[in-house]
């Protein structure tokens, strides 16, 4: 039987939050000068509190958005560590 688990609002919106100022850190850090720009420095300032925020909350939440218990499968760690490592390759072949 299957159980029906609540959504994890709280570890979504954090998870969330933090890739939404990642992906905006990285598009817009080269245009605006990297770090001497200030919506760079929020940015950062964002990304590093929500992913502090996030690792902690689901370390203690009872049903979080993502259950750390699936890294230990062997198989999966192998194909997110390829596929983050592909992720980096293919994005850093941009052409200007």
């Amino acid at each position: 039987e299957s159980q029906k688990t609540p959504f994890d609002i709280a570890g979504f919106t954090l998870f969330a939050i933090f890739i939404a100022s990642l992906q905006l850190f990285l598009d817009w850090g080269n245009e605006k000068d990297w770090f001497d720009s200030l919506e760079i420095n929020i940015y950062l300032i964002i990304i590093i509190s929500t992913c502090w925020m996030f690792f902690y909350y689901i370390t203690w939440a009872q049903n979080p958005f993502i259950r750390l218990e699936i890294f230990k499968d062997r198989n999966f760690s192998s194909g997110f560590i390829l596929m983050f490592l592909i992720g980096i390759i293919l994005g850093t072949n941009e052409k200007p």
